[in-house]
């Protein structure tokens, strides 16, 4: 209702900590139509008189008196006549109450009647029987007034002001936002008050009870620092179609506990294995890798790949390694063996072309030395596809930090040195990794109990589970934590590889297309016209036979 949805069973618990008065719905008792006061009306009502009679003194006395001051005085009248001590009143008789008084041992009723000349005071005892009716109350309440009495509240009553939207019999219902909380809900339960349920008073039956709420492992990263170390329960466990493969992810179900040390955001990188023989596969390399690397010389298929890896890295240097010859004659050709240093781009312009983007490169033939005498600086443009591998001289081993402050990604790299506290480092098995990008992700630090030190992280943004914490001890003596082994390396999935490659997908304009030769009919050969002209071999022309003489066959 209004935003706020609840479903309700049969059997939950709710444990309702506050209220919170929204409005004031009013019904008019004949028309039974309905309207809503705010809570800032200022204007006044008076009570309406019962339509019931009270059967004693003490009754009306009571009742009346009820949620107002207790010197407050009204005035009633019996329908009956009404004998005490000796004494009548008459019925019709009005009666004004002032208090209750001890007379005789007995509790009565002081009460002033008017007489013919002088007011008579009357002293009625409680018990005395009748039928007893309250007079219009001239006296005035607020709407707050009215609604810090529950007896008052549920009187009728009448608004005061002429001008106001029903001068009719009113009832008065407030109507409340109910806040709660129930178990494995992770938000505060609303409700209003007018909501129609069934509802059974168990406050002294369940005191102990402990609600449950399920935290996601974004809401965990929100959570204090004291809080953690803590164990939790799992409530929800990941989806049934993993984006990691870890060997902790096995133990990650509903009912089993989780030691949750606390929450961070960890810089990673995304690699990949070159495409072979094998299926690629995928990795996440935290910084806190041990290992080594040395760069890789990286191959590009066109020269736009090249261009884009050069515009990261100035004056990349390439070997061509494979024949590749432009589409337009007067462009150059590439031979197996020349050196290429990437200089700029500019236009390229071509015969059929037109000005197209282009790659300004310094060529220096594999017959000739490598003096800048025998450079020549040549144009190639964006769509020319090859092969070209990039020249490098550095053997330097740089670790993973290393590699995130010197160079940008993409970067080809090898495994040189293993990480050492790694049983099996499956980094160093492949020939060749591709660095693609680095990003920093907010975690989970986690252990499995029967393991508290092997720490690893769970990525919030790509595992969906939720949590509870428990108030159980925790597998270890009190000041005496052991040293956690945190997790370095974490095999993805094809999944998460493209998932990932979405989000990060940049706005760099796709590589240029190939262009269409322009073809014009002047320039098409004679020979080719003539042949044009020769009608097709499967065709049959009937020849007619000269006139006056015999066709024979």
């Amino acid at each position: 209702m209004s935003g706020s949805e609840v479903c309700l069973s049969t059997g939950d618990l709710v444990k309702v900590i506050s209220t919170e008065l929204l409005k004031v719905s009013c019904e008019d008792v004949n028309t039974k139509e309905t309207f809503d006061l705010p809570l800032s009306y200022k204007g006044s009502f008076e009570l309406l008189p019962e339509s019931l009679p009270y059967s004693t003194v003490e009754e009306i006395v009571t009742m009346v008196r009820m949620g107002t001051d207790e010197d407050r005085s009204f005035c009633f009248v019996s329908s009956v006549d009404v004998f005490y001590d000796g004494l009548v009143v008459r019925s019709g008789e009005p009666l004004t109450f002032v208090s209750v008084e001890e007379r005789g041992g007995r509790r009565t009723a002081h009460c002033i009647m008017d007489g013919e000349q002088e007011q008579v005071s009357l002293h009625i005892p409680l018990s005395c029987h009748g039928e007893f009716y309250e007079c219009l109350d001239e006296q005035s309440y607020s709407l707050s007034q009215l609604l810090a009495s529950p007896h008052l509240c549920s009187r009728r009553v009448r608004m005061c002001d002429r001008q106001a939207q029903s001068r009719g019999a009113l009832l008065l219902c407030p109507v409340y936002e109910i806040q709660a909380i129930m178990h494995l809900r992770k938000n505060l339960v609303k409700m209003p008050s007018t909501l129609e349920v069934d509802l059974i008073d168990v406050t002294e039956q369940c005191r102990d009870v402990t609600f449950i709420s399920p935290l996601s492992l974004s809401e965990i990263l929100s959570q204090p620092h004291d809080v953690f170390p803590t164990l939790s329960e799992i409530l929800e466990g990941p989806e049934s179609q993993p984006l990691f493969k870890c060997e902790w992810l096995p133990a990650l179900r509903k009912g089993n506990h989780l030691l949750i040390h606390g929450a961070l955001h960890s810089k990673m990188v995304l690699a990949s294995t070159v495409a072979g023989k094998k299926p690629k596969r995928y990795f996440l390399i935290l910084q806190s890798y041990g290992g080594r690397f040395r760069r890789r010389p990286r191959e590009f298929h066109t020269v736009y790949d090249l261009s884009v890896a050069a515009s990261k890295n100035a004056g990349m240097k390439v070997t061509v390694s494979k024949y590749c010859e432009s589409l337009e004659e007067d462009l150059p050709a590439l031979s197996i063996g020349d050196q290429l240093e990437v200089l700029d781009q500019n236009q390229v312009e071509g015969s059929c072309l037109g000005k197209e983007p282009g790659l300004v490169c310094n060529r220096v033939s594999d017959e000739c030395d490598d003096d800048e005498e025998d450079c020549e600086q040549i144009s190639l443009p964006m769509y020319l596809e090859g092969s070209f591998l990039e020249k490098i001289s550095d053997h330097t081993k740089y670790s993973i930090l290393d590699i995130c402050e010197k160079f940008s990604l993409p970067l080809d790299v090898k495994v040189a040195v293993r990480d050492p506290s790694l049983e099996n480092d499956l980094l160093g098995t492949f020939s060749t990794l591709r660095l693609e990008e680095v990003t920093l992700e907010p975690t989970v630090l986690a252990s499995l109990p029967a393991a508290p030190e092997d720490c690893f992280y769970l990525p919030a943004k790509w595992i969906n589970m939720s949590v509870s914490f428990t108030k159980d001890p925790l597998p270890w003596e009190k000041n005496k934590a052991p040293v956690l082994k945190q997790q370095h390396l974490c095999e993805v999935t094809d999944n998460f590889y493209y998932d990932f490659r979405k989000l990060t997908i940049s706005d760099v304009a796709p590589p240029p297309r190939p262009p269409k030769r322009r073809t014009s009919s002047s320039k098409v050969p004679e020979k080719t016209k003539a042949l044009a002209k020769v009608p097709p071999l499967h065709s049959v022309e009937t020849i007619p036979p000269p006139t006056g003489q015999a066709h024979h066959l």
